[in-house]
């Protein structure tokens, strides 16, 4: 019988290739390579595999002739695709996390499942907590695979001051609260004074400056929140005794 499996193939690791013959036969026994061709690997006329190898197959037309012919099979890796970072946070309503495919240029066409779908960009720009998922080809063997980033956002915790203002004679001082004790969430603080002048990382000093005192803080997952206090200062009286 006349029998033919065309051409050689090359597939990606992750489909399969089918094996067939160009035409009908009474029976048909493929084997392959891999062990030598000892082991009979089907009986039906078409055989599926992802494996690489070369495949062989013989065919009995009815009249009980033979014949055999085989093919190979080259079987591509899928492109080991990565992101970075691929488990990032950033702070919620603060700024924006970027995450980036390495090796960007190893690949034809790279698209990011955003809304809208972003393509042919080595990185992305989010604000929103989710899963980020970059589909890459191999600019080499055309085959596919992807990578996923999952992004936290950490939410902004809020300082709580025990007082938001206060009223002061121009003779006195006013100490500044110490944010850390009733606020565990938060691991470092400033003050900055009206003049905008700063008072220096974890100090609270005593002031008298009339205006709004901004507290700047950063919490325990390195994201910051502001507060701010309002001193008023009343005159003192001003009189003689004379002389």
């Amino acid at each position: 019988p006349s029998l033919s499996l065309g051409a050689d193939q090359t597939i990606c690791a992750d489909p399969t290739a089918t094996l067939s013959p160009d035409g009908d036969f009474a029976l048909y026994r493929w084997s392959s390579s891999l062990d030598t061709y000892s082991a009979t690997l089907g009986s039906s006329k078409t055989l599926a595999s992802s494996t690489a190898a070369t495949y062989q197959l013989e065919a009995w037309n009815q009249y009980g002739c033979t014949s055999s012919r085989s093919v190979v099979l080259n079987v591509n890796a899928l492109p080991a695709v990565s992101v970075t970072p691929d488990a990032p946070f950033f702070c919620e309503g603060q700024q924006l996390q970027t995450v980036a495919i390495d090796n960007f240029a190893n690949y034809s066409l790279v698209e990011w499942n955003t809304v809208p779908v972003q393509s042919n960009v080595a990185s992305i720009d989010v604000a929103t907590a989710g899963s980020y998922t970059v589909t890459a080809t191999d600019a080499l063997t055309g085959c596919v695979n992807k990578a996923t980033a999952v992004v936290t956002a950490h939410p902004v915790y809020t300082i709580a001051l025990t007082n938001k203002t206060g009223v002061i004679c121009g003779n006195q001082t006013y100490s500044l609260e110490d944010p850390l004790p009733g606020n565990s969430d938060f691991v470092a603080f400033e003050w900055t004074k009206p003049d905008n002048t700063k008072l220096g990382l974890g100090n609270a000093p005593a002031v008298n400056e009339p205006g709004t005192y901004i507290l700047w803080a950063r919490d325990v997952n390195g994201c910051t929140a502001t507060a701010t206090f309002t001193l008023t200062v009343r005159p003192v009286p001003s009189f003689s005794l004379g002389a």
